[in-house]
């Protein structure tokens, strides 16, 4: 080695020793020694304290290492917070019989403003009361509700039933549970068209409350509901003769979408001239929903139907008519529980004002 490069390795040693000393006294005050082991290899614990400012980093174990966790109970508030809480119907955990007599004597109040008395407008406060406030429970308004569709009182009969039908037709009366046989037959006496001002001074002329008009509840919930349709099938097969022409067209339509294909050369006549262009809003829709529902059993009546029958409006709908019942019979070879939906007609969105434009 020469002397140039032996003096320049003795200054390099000289300022690397002092370094290594100090990182090496540094290390051995912040650094922990080793310690063993814990007994249990499989508990994790943590060095970090609420008043720690440091923490030593601990590797996560693996999912199948980690030990098993015991879900922390809920508690349920006490105090006020129990006395406000309400179950999904509105109904009291834990009900009080002075207030439930209090509720039911308000409840049948109500029910009474249903009916048609000289007193303006309390049909329609009544009404919204149910409505829009919900302030009673399922298991008192319900039976009360049901028990007024036998009044005698036409008003009150159909309101009670179109209430009925709003607030727990379509979710309480599942697939299992029947609805009320008197809901379903207030529900075709209530597809004839009625002159009842349920309201005459902020509604002037035939209409109902704000609910709307009840042949429009009444047509829906059959609809929806096949099973109690076909329950009131005698009721419905009547209502085809009948004078009155938005009976007979109602009850057509709820027929053909419950299934009584039977009834198809019956219901044809009185659906088909309803695809036709009128001033009825809507009926287009229903008849098409309707013929579409019949299924295959429908086409030779179409297909007898002269153009003298139909206009062009009229045409494009029994095309539809026809490719919907192709597409849903070539869905059914692999589904056989297949059923058209009523919302593919627009019918979710309708709105049946009709006025008199069936009675003229």
């Amino acid at each position: 080695m020469t002397p140039r490069r032996q003096h320049r390795t003795l200054r390099v040693a000289a300022v690397v020793a002092p370094l290594a000393a100090v990182g090496w006294i540094a290390w051995t005050i912040h650094v922990p020694p080793l310690r063993a082991p814990a007994a249990t290899p499989d508990l994790v614990v943590s060095t970090r304290t609420p008043e720690s400012t440091t923490t030593r980093a601990i590797p996560t174990p693996r999912r199948r290492d980690r030990p098993p966790t015991t879900p922390v109970p809920r508690v349920a508030p006490q105090g006020p917070a129990v006395a406000a809480a309400v179950d999904e119907d509105g109904a009291s955990p834990t009900p009080d019989p002075a207030e439930d007599a209090r509720l039911l004597a308000e409840i049948e109040a109500l029910i009474a403003d249903l009916a048609d008395d000289t007193i303006p407008e309390n049909a329609t406060r009544a009404h919204d009361t149910f409505v829009f406030e919900r302030r009673y429970p399922r298991r008192l308004l319900q039976p009360a509700l049901e028990r007024a569709l036998y009044s005698a009182d036409h008003q009150q009969r159909h309101l009670a039933a179109e209430l009925v039908r709003r607030l727990v037709g379509f979710s309480q009366y599942d697939e299992n549970d029947a609805a009320p046989l008197q809901l379903a037959r207030v529900s075709v006496e209530a597809l004839y068209y009625d002159r009842l001002p349920a309201d005459p001074h902020s509604h002037p002329g035939p209409t109902w409350t704000r609910a709307g008009r009840n042949e429009a509840s009444a047509a829906a919930w059959l609809i929806r509901r096949r099973d109690d349709a076909r329950r009131v099938w005698p009721e419905l097969r009547s209502a085809l003769t009948a004078a009155d022409g938005q009976a007979r067209f109602l009850a057509a339509v709820v027929l053909a979408a419950s299934g009584a294909t039977t009834d198809t050369a019956r219901l044809v006549p009185i659906l088909v001239p309803h695809l036709r262009d009128n001033d009825i809003p809507s009926d287009a829709n229903l008849a098409g929903f309707a013929l579409a529902a019949i299924g295959p059993s429908v086409l030779p009546h179409l297909d007898a139907l002269g153009d003298h029958a139909i206009d062009r409006q009229a045409r494009g709908w029994l095309e539809r008519v026809r490719a919907d019942i192709a597409s849903a019979e070539r869905i059914r070879r692999t589904r056989p529980a297949f059923r058209r939906d009523y919302s593919d007609y627009g019918m979710n969105t309708l709105y049946l004002d009709w006025g008199d434009a069936m009675v003229r």
